[in-house]
């Protein structure tokens, strides 16, 4: 880190170390774990943005896979714009609790609030990133009913 931000130069010399000696022991295929961005983005947003800019030029590398890790509930309304600037940086989002339970209350949220069914090629966090669009209102109403489905535990959906 340098003045708060990540520092590419940096960046590339340690990562480019460390992944050089877990190959130079036999691995040629690594996963990597980061929780760092979640440290980071309690604090400032652009430099989390900028640290997943750096991983991503090292994910070129088709023989690395990175599995990051932030502590973000997707039915707040706050950080569904965080989540919608962090997707541009994965390839996927993953809820790490309770895949199933998710699916189930914003699909059964969303049905209530607009009267009709997703639409087969929709996701629950697609829905829920995509409340952005949406009236304070009505993103709010889906936030709070998909919220109390997903807590209650007897909606129908193994945990």
């Amino acid at each position: 880190m340098v003045d708060g931000a990540p520092d590419r130069g940096a960046f590339v010399e340690i990562v480019g170390a460390a992944l050089g000696r877990v190959r130079a022991a036999g691995y040629p295929a690594v996963r990597l774990y980061g929780e760092m961005v979640d440290l980071l983005c309690q604090r400032d947003v652009g430099a989390t943005l900028r640290l997943e800019a750096l991983w991503n030029e090292v994910l070129t590398d088709r023989r690395l896979s990175l599995l990051c890790a932030y502590r973000l509930d997707p039915l707040e309304r706050p950080v569904q714009g965080l989540l919608r600037q962090v997707t541009q940086c994965h390839s996927r989002l993953l809820p790490a609790e309770h895949p199933e339970r998710l699916e189930h209350a914003v699909d059964r949220a969303y049905a209530e609030v607009f009267g009709a069914e997703l639409p087969p090629m929709s996701r629950a966090h697609a829905t829920m990133l995509t409340l952005g669009n949406l009236s304070g209102h009505i993103a709010s109403e889906l936030s709070a009913r998909a919220r109390a489905y997903y807590r209650d535990r007897t909606n129908g959906v193994a945990t």
